[in-house]
């Protein structure tokens, strides 16, 4: 039985970075699983670029974990062209990319991907 219930989408905002890259691919493939054909995943995370962006968000995160804002300080990011290809490894389709802002300190990404009809 999966722990996520059938759906037609859903968001993942700025969790992945904060586990492990096996459990990022299995959060995916459940998520995968559960979505009913034509639904949508939309995820927020963090980018690995640019560089000076990313050392800012590790910076910001580590200090979060430092003073228990966040449970650990152990981080996984993935470059945003990273996060595509492993969902269309997992078998979304039409995944696209978006740049949150070119003006924010943060590298924030909005990666789109979609369950098509079987």
């Amino acid at each position: 039985k999966r722990g996520i219930p059938s759906c037609d989408f859903i968001t993942i905002i700025d969790v992945l970075h904060h586990v492990p890259g096996a459990s990022q691919e299995y959060i995916l493939k459940e998520g995968f699983a559960s979505l009913n054909n034509g639904g949508v995943i939309l995820i927020k995370d963090v980018d690995v670029m640019p560089r000076i962006k990313y050392y800012f968000n590790y910076a910001t995160d580590l200090l979060m974990g430092i003073f228990n804002f966040t449970e650990g300080t152990a981080y996984c990011y993935r470059s945003s062209e990273d996060f595509k290809r492993l969902l269309t490894k997992i078998g979304f389709k039409n995944v696209e990319i978006l740049r949150v802002s070119k003006i924010h300190p943060l590298p924030h990404v909005i990666i789109k991907g979609e369950k098509q009809h079987e």
